[in-house]
């Protein structure tokens, strides 16, 4: 993981294997808590409330500042849906790549 500087994630769902039973804290989440990103990455999290992952979101949260990375979450009065992903897109671009 240590090749990714920006990383932006439109869902909750987080598993490092899709195959997988289990997701989170053994998936993806594990390996930011576990220090396994450059110190200089920057992640963009939402996440809707309907139908969502919002626990997963929020233990990732809680990984991230354990790690002490950079990050910004949000979570939207919408569902795990393209039009909740592609309102926001914006929101995800300006974070990882503000303006010089």
């Amino acid at each position: 993981l240590d090749m990714f500087r920006r990383i932006g994630i439109h869902s909750g769902a987080l598993c490092a294997d899709v195959t997988a039973t289990q997701c989170g804290v053994e998936g993806v989440i594990g390996s930011f808590r576990d220090g396994a990103l450059s110190a200089d990455t920057v992640v963009y999290a939402d996440t809707g409330v309907i139908v969502d992952f919002v626990e997963e979101q929020q233990a990732m949260a809680a990984a991230l500042e354990a790690g002490g990375y950079a990050h910004v979450g949000r979570q939207w009065n919408e569902g795990h849906s393209w039009g909740n992903w592609r309102g926001h897109l914006d929101l995800l671009l300006v974070t990882l790549f503000p303006a010089p």
